[in-house]
């Protein structure tokens, strides 16, 4: 399915109802943007032009969307015919790159479809960043609570019957109210339930040189 307004609006059971739309679009632009902020990539597939500067040794090029579909221009004009396009990661690569002058690269590139994994994620992440708000404010919810916390991931149990169970820290926890105590957040923040899936597509300056690239 797609990233959008409709889509969502299907999940929140809001089809035909257009009050909320609004507010429902924010909830999406906080969620994909706290998303790619944590993996240091952009997942959506769009078309865009990117500035670099190159060291003059360098002839590798990471750019921030991947999959690569094309590379239209690179400073306005078609790219060599030898470019090497490395499409899963989005590296580019030649010669031509290398230098002290900036590089306009023209390029389109991303997820379209979203890998299913990665969907299921993204669209957990939005009911919980949608059920943290008053819909009709759009503010914390009127209960006062202030909002949620995510779980840290840690070790919250461990219980033995007839067959062996785990529990982890990746429940809710109210804030904002009563006094509840320091909350340990995993480096996931808010996202720390989904980051097993999410770590995945990490890369670039939010990964380790490239750990996680799908």
């Amino acid at each position: 399915m797609a990233w959008d307004l409709a889509t969502a609006k299907k999940y929140l059971n809001l089809e035909g109802d257009n009050s909320q739309d609004e507010l429902i679009q924010a909830r999406l632009d906080y969620t994909l943007a706290s998303i790619e902020t944590l993996l240091g990539r952009e997942l959506l597939l769009a078309r865009t032009t990117m500035r670099v500067q190159c060291h003059w040794q360098d002839t590798k090029v990471q750019l921030p969307r991947a999959p690569v579909a094309t590379v239209h221009t690179i400073n306005g004009a078609s790219p060599p015919s030898d470019l090497l396009i490395e499409s899963d990661t989005g590296i580019i690569c030649h010669s031509s790159l290398a230098g002290t002058q900036p590089i306009d690269i023209d390029f389109e590139g991303g997820y379209d479809p979203l890998p299913l994994d990665l969907e299921g994620a993204m669209w957990g992440a939005f009911m919980a960043a949608w059920s943290a708000i008053d819909p009709a404010t759009g503010g914390p919810p009127s209960d006062g609570s202030g909002g949620i916390i995510q779980g840290s991931g840690d070790v919250k149990s461990l219980t033995v019957f007839d067959a062996f169970k785990v529990d982890y820290d990746v429940g809710t926890t109210s804030a904002g109210g009563e006094d509840t105590g320091t909350i340990s957040i995993a480096d996931w923040g808010w996202l720390a339930p989904w980051g097993s899936v999410l770590s995945y597509y990490r890369w670039g300056p939010a990964g380790a040189d490239g750990l996680g690239i799908a």
